[in-house]
């Protein structure tokens, strides 16, 4: 009798065991999936998603970091660390604005816009470094941040983006072409 008691009380440790493990796992398997969930939401909230681009909830929570960088670089210079001057320490901002695109939506339709912010998108994404950012600002207003470029150069690159949008050909679905 008691060596019977003894392996019931066996078996039902072990049972506990397996389904200890098991509820382990499966709390493990959630987690991990939650975790997941949590990066696509974040990436989310922080994506514009017609562009694909960056938004402005990315810019408040990137800025101060950034910010921080460009103050510590120029307080080294202060401080007599004359060889950081040499470096590209500034922070730019380049506000992008596509000329007359009210009336590419008020004449061929919001789905027309929407082709041509999503082809502009692509152009500003070819003519900056990706170290860059490009944020969609609002309406047909984008946002470029140039990162470790001197401000001298501001000019160049507000070109390169110029020019880009210039050479394009914004092609809608139903065949037309605009520049």
């Amino acid at each position: 009798l008691a060596a019977l008691v003894a392996l019931l009380y066996r078996l039902r440790v072990a049972a506990l065991h397996r389904r200890n493990h098991l509820l382990d796992e499966e709390v493990h398997r959630r987690t991990q999936q939650l975790e997941e969930l949590n990066a696509v939401l974040e990436q989310q909230n922080v994506t514009d998603p017609l562009t694909g681009l960056k938004n402005r909830r990315y810019l408040s929570d990137m800025l101060p970091n950034d910010v921080a960088q460009v103050q510590r670089s120029y307080r080294s210079m202060e401080a007599g660390l004359r060889d950081r001057l040499s470096l590209n320490v500034d922070l730019m901002f380049l506000m992008v604005d596509l000329d007359h695109f009210k009336d590419v939506n008020d004449r061929l339709g919001h789905a027309a816009g929407d082709l041509v912010l999503r082809q502009a998108a692509q152009v500003i994404r070819d003519k900056t470094r990706d170290s860059d950012t490009t944020i969609r600002w609002g309406g047909e207003e984008f946002l470029v941040v140039p990162r470790r470029t001197a401000r001298q150069d501001a000019p160049m690159v507000a070109e390169r983006i110029r020019s880009g949008m210039e050479a394009h050909e914004f092609r809608l679905d139903d065949g037309r072409r605009l520049h």
